[in-house]
């Protein structure tokens, strides 16, 4: 029995050290999550039933057939939404995509990597950005960069910059 609280007085003494006061998951959720974040074009992937939720509310048209994809267009009350492309299903994704601008909250889903640079922090996060609409219960996911292309199994890459305090310089594509 001794043994076994011995172990786990260690054990909590090694999680607690790894994340106090470190650059981690928990700082990267305070950085990213507690206000809305200015994102221009980013590509965010929706559900099938998102899509069908649009088009019911008028965010855009139903998809219609162009080439080896469907295209649903956007309409003003999907602009209005911050949207600002038109929906794209083609089997290049897994997923619908659409591109997002404005001033949004984000979802920090998991914590992939983060790269030391002198001053910074090279983050990648699988992230979600809530559009404040009905049809999105939840963060929809954002699409990262690999090889310069938005790539939906690509975590997102945030720059992060201690002047002060770390703070979001931007996001890296």
């Amino acid at each position: 029995m001794r043994v076994a609280r011995g172990l786990s007085a260690i054990l909590l003494l090694v999680a607690c050290g790894c994340d106090s006061g470190g650059f981690g998951l928990n700082k990267v959720k305070d950085l990213l999550e507690p206000k809305p974040l200015q994102l221009d074009a980013e590509q965010v992937m929706l559900t099938q039933a998102q899509v069908d939720c649009g088009v019911r509310a008028d965010l855009w048209e139903a998809p219609i057939s162009s080439g080896e994809r469907m295209v649903a267009r956007l309409t003003e009350k999907g602009r209005a939404a911050k949207f600002t492309d038109d929906v794209v299903i083609s089997s290049a994704f897994a997923k619908p995509v659409t591109q997002v601008r404005g001033q949004f909250n984000l979802a920090v889903f998991e914590l992939v990597h983060i790269k030391d640079e002198p001053g910074a922090k090279l983050v990648e996060a699988r992230v979600g950005v809530y559009v404040n609409h009905s049809c999105f219960n939840g963060a929809l996911p954002m699409m990262g960069v690999r090889r310069g292309d938005f790539t939906p199994d690509a975590p997102a890459t945030f720059r992060f910059v201690e002047e002060g305090g770390w703070h979001l310089d931007r996001i890296v594509h």
